[in-house]
């Protein structure tokens, strides 16, 4: 089938079908060399910087403290900014919990919201098994704090893993 393609357009091109294969097997071989140094210059260039801070954020270079609205601010402005500043550190989240529920697969979920009446934006926290004893003492409306090492920002808030209950 890709041989009569080339042999159709190689004559509407007036050259030869071996010119025409050569041509596609280098554009092809062509794109794929740009592509990776194009990777490889941002994967450079990404290991050169160091991480810019967000104001307001506290921390101590692995932990950082910060509020349900302060991160949930962060990652609305600059989703890219907001994951240079905290995926890959462990985050102190402090807010007010809006439920304590199951989530998918059996996970144990405490989402938290900055307190605003109207707010659609959570923060989804996956609680570790460990931690499920001390979630099961929160109620609506209490002030929760939870210690987190994975996030990730989305449609409508952030998400966070491997948390624990302070």
């Amino acid at each position: 089938m890709f041989s009569e393609f080339l042999k159709k357009y190689a004559q509407v091109l007036g050259i030869g079908c071996g010119c025409l294969t050569l041509f596609v097997v280098l554009a092809i071989v062509g794109g794929i060399c740009a592509a990776e140094m194009f990777s490889s210059e941002e994967t450079t260039q990404s290991n050169q910087e160091e991480p810019t801070g967000v104001e307001g954020v506290e921390g101590n270079g692995e932990t950082i403290a910060v509020t349900v609205g302060k991160i949930l601010d962060d990652y609305e402005s600059n989703a890219l900014r907001a994951d240079d500043v905290y995926k890959g550190r462990s985050v102190e989240v402090t807010g007010v919990v809006v439920s304590v529920d199951d989530g998918m697969f059996g996970s144990k979920v405490v989402t938290l919201s900055d307190g605003s009446e109207f707010s659609f934006e959570v923060v989804k926290a996956t609680l570790l098994d460990s931690a499920v004893p001390a979630a099961k003492a929160l109620s609506k409306g209490d002030s929760a704090t939870l210690t987190c090492g994975e996030i990730t920002g989305d449609l409508l808030g952030v998400s966070m893993g491997e948390c624990s209950v302070e």
